[in-house]
């Protein structure tokens, strides 16, 4: 009698499990479109990381960013770069994406859309899995319609 308890007890907290799983997957499919769930599932099995030389030379850009962010009030608390994509580095490509995108009350990214990108496609998972590690610091409403840039240089 005993064991069937047990053996009941375990099949209730697998099957608990596995709707928790399935809540979590549905929570995250219904706040990200295919996009950013793509990059967040493939964007480490298909990536290098940036040479050192480039980590430095951004470091300014990333200064003069979060100057720019906070002038016009906002203040940008995490701030990743793309990682350029092992695709693009074996055929030498350069390119750039421009993303539109919302800062959440928590400071948190969303709705991101990519605006432009050249060549198309190539390097849009790489800018939208940066974009969505930002984080600001908290708002009082959402603020919609903002921009950026991402610019890709293949590495000597």
């Amino acid at each position: 009698m005993k064991f069937k308890q047990q053996l009941s007890q375990q099949k209730s907290q697998q099957k608990s499990q596995q709707n928790n799983q399935q809540n979590l997957w549905q929570q995250l499919i219904s706040s990200c479109n295919i996009k950013m769930l793509w990059a967040l599932l493939f964007m480490p099995l298909m990536s290098i990381p940036v040479a050192a030389s480039q980590v430095v030379a951004d470091t300014a850009q990333v200064k003069t960013l979060k100057q720019k962010i906070q002038n016009r009030g906002r203040v940008l608390l995490r701030h990743v770069e793309p990682v350029y994509p092992q695709s693009a580095q074996a055929k030498n490509l350069a390119g750039s994406v421009t993303l539109r995108f919302t800062v959440k009350k928590d400071g948190s990214i969303g709705q991101i859309e990519v605006v432009e990108s050249y060549p198309e496609k190539v390097f849009d998972t790489a800018a939208i899995s940066a974009l969505m590690q930002w984080r600001y610091q908290a708002v009082g409403q959402p603020i919609r319609g903002l921009f950026t840039r991402f610019d890709f240089k293949p590495m000597p």
